[in-house]
């Protein structure tokens, strides 16, 4: 059985912009669970996460398959 986490290789140093961001931001942080997946960014407090749904990904790794 092969499992995989569904962008968080990817997504750690993707680029980010949305509404509420102010330009463009670098993700640091990844998570993920049955209701979703989360972002963060460097200036985000600890508690604080964004709706990877809301946002759009400008760039990020691409994966090997």
């Amino acid at each position: 059985m092969k499992y995989t986490i569904p962008q968080a290789g990817s997504m750690i140093g993707a680029l980010a912009t949305g509404e509420g961001i102010k330009g463009i931001q670098i993700v640091v942080e990844y998570k993920c669970d049955a209701k979703g997946e989360w972002i963060r960014f460097i200036k985000d407090p600890p508690d604080h996460w964004w709706d990877l749904k809301t946002l759009n990904i400008i760039s990020k790794k691409e994966q090997n398959g």
